[in-house]
């Protein structure tokens, strides 16, 4: 698990680029995820402000997914931290760790960008 100040890991990436053997793939993947990044927050942050304990998890449990699978420690973080006050039902609770995860989601938006602009290799 992520240690407390960790945002970024490029780990992941680095295996998906060798698993698939193809680091423009992974750089693909990292794109689309930082594309798709602010809708998946949104997403989050009206279903817990609405209450919609279902859509909410589904929300979470999607971005905690693929924020794993792009090295986004933090945001992976503090979905688990939002998933289990929406399992529990503390909506309180629930809204502080949605805007949690609004700004570790921001802070991954920079690093990973800075990464993929870094790194992006294309292949012939």
């Amino acid at each position: 698990m992520a240690q407390k100040g960790d945002c970024f890991s490029p780990l992941p990436l680095l295996r998906l680029a060798e698993d698939v053997q193809s680091s423009s793939a992974a750089s693909m993947y990292a794109a689309n995820f930082l594309e798709m990044l602010p809708n998946r927050v949104e997403r989050i942050g009206r279903a817990v402000r609405d209450q919609n304990g279902v859509a909410a998890i589904d929300a979470v449990l999607s971005l905690k997914v693929n924020a794993r699978a792009v090295g986004g420690l933090a945001v992976e973080r503090d979905c688990w931290a939002l998933e289990q006050c929406l399992r529990d039902g503390d909506a309180s609770a629930a809204v502080m760790a949605a805007e949690t995860v609004a700004k570790s989601s921001q802070a991954l938006q920079v690093a990973l960008s800075r990464y993929v602009s870094r790194y992006s290799v294309t292949e012939a």
